[in-house]
């Protein structure tokens, strides 16, 4: 499962074992400040979720080449490792 420039409306209480969640947020984002996908991942990795996050540096609320790739490299990467 893939986030991008979000939050949760509501934590989660549960973490399903066979779900990686990879959050995508650029660090300049000011509708969307990236401390959400902070807290986030955070979250999963205390219920102990497979989760990562990549920061964008010096991306605002949007998608660009960038998160293109850091999707293309989370779906190719066999390894279930958070980061």
């Amino acid at each position: 499962m893939f986030a991008l420039s979000g939050r949760f409306a509501r934590q989660p209480r549960i973490a399903h074992a066979s779900v990686r969640t990879h959050l995508v947020h650029g660090d300049a984002d000011a509708v969307m400040p990236v401390q959400a996908a902070v807290d986030a991942l955070t979250q999963l990795q205390a219920l102990g979720a497979v989760a990562t996050l990549d920061r964008i540096h010096g991306l605002g609320h949007g998608i660009d080449q960038r998160v293109v790739d850091a999707i293309v490299r989370r779906l190719e990467d066999p390894s279930p490792a958070a980061i």
